[in-house]
C-alpha cells in the first residue's frame, strides 16, 4: 500500500481541480527532498491521508525557512502566518501570482481533517524565538522552544492519522516531537 506513485498519480487521488494536483504534487516533493525520514513514513498511510500530511509538512517547511534561511524576517512570518490561517478557514490567499500551492494544499487537507489552528498558532511562535534570536536559560525554556517548533507537529498529524486514546495520545505525539527536536540540537 506504500508503493511510490508518480507525481501524476498522486495528485490525481487528491481531486479533480488541477490546482490542487498540482499543490499535491508541490508538496509530496518538498516532504520528499527536505525530509527523507518523514517522507518515507508518510507513505505507510492510505493515500488521502498522506497527501495531507505533505501538506502539513510543506506549510511547516515553509515556516520554518522563512525563519532560519536568508531573506525571510518578521514580515515574511507573518505573511505565512496569514496565508496558514486563512488555508487553514477555507480561504486560499492569492497573491499577484495566484495562489500559493502550498496553501491551497493545506486548505484541502484541512477541508479534509480538523487540522488544528492553534498547534500552528504555536508553531508561529516558535518560529518567532528563533528569529528574535530567544536565549534558553534553563531546561524549561529549551522545552518550550522544542515543543513549539516540534512537539506541535504531532498535534496537526494526529486528526490525520485518525487518532483515538484521547488526551494521552495526544501528550505522547507531543513528547515525540520534543525529543526529536531535542535529538537534533544535540546532534547539531
Amino acid at each position: 500500500p506504500w508503493a511510490e506513485q508518480s507525481p501524476g498519480q498522486a495528485a490525481q487521488a487528491a481531486g479533480t481541480s488541477p490546482s490542487l494536483q498540482a499543490a499535491i504534487v508541490h508538496c509530496r516533493e518538498l516532504t520528499r527532498d527536505h525530509s527523507k525520514t518523514f517522507y518515507f513514513g508518510s507513505r505507510f498511510f492510505p493515500l488521502t491521508q498522506r497527501q495531507a500530511v505533505w501538506a502539513v509538512y510543506a506549510a511547516c517547511r515553509n515556516g520554518d525557512d522563512i525563519a532560519d534561511e536568508p531573506g525571510g524576517g518578521p514580515v515574511a512570518l507573518s505573511d505565512w502566518w496569514a496565508r496558514v490561517q486563512s488555508a487553514l478557514e477555507g480561504r486560499v490567499a492569492f497573491s499577484q501570482a495566484g495562489p500559493h500551492p502550498v496553501d491551497v494544499a493545506l486548505g484541502w487537507a484541512a477541508g479534509q481533517y480538523c487540522i488544528p489552528v492553534s498547534a500552528f498558532g504555536e508553531l508561529y511562535q516558535g518560529l518567532r524565538m528563533d528569529l528574535e534570536g530567544q536565549v534558553y536559560r534553563d531546561m524549561d525554556d529549551l522545552e518550550t522552544y522544542c515543543r513549539r517548533v516540534a512537539g506541535v507537529i504531532g498535534f496537526m498529524i494526529a486528526p490525520i492519522c485518525g487518532y483515538s486514546g484521547g488526551e494521552q495520545t495526544l501528550q505522547h505525539a507531543l513528547r515525540l516531537g520534543q525529543a526529536m527536536q531535542l535529538t537534533n540540537i544535540l546532534r547539531d
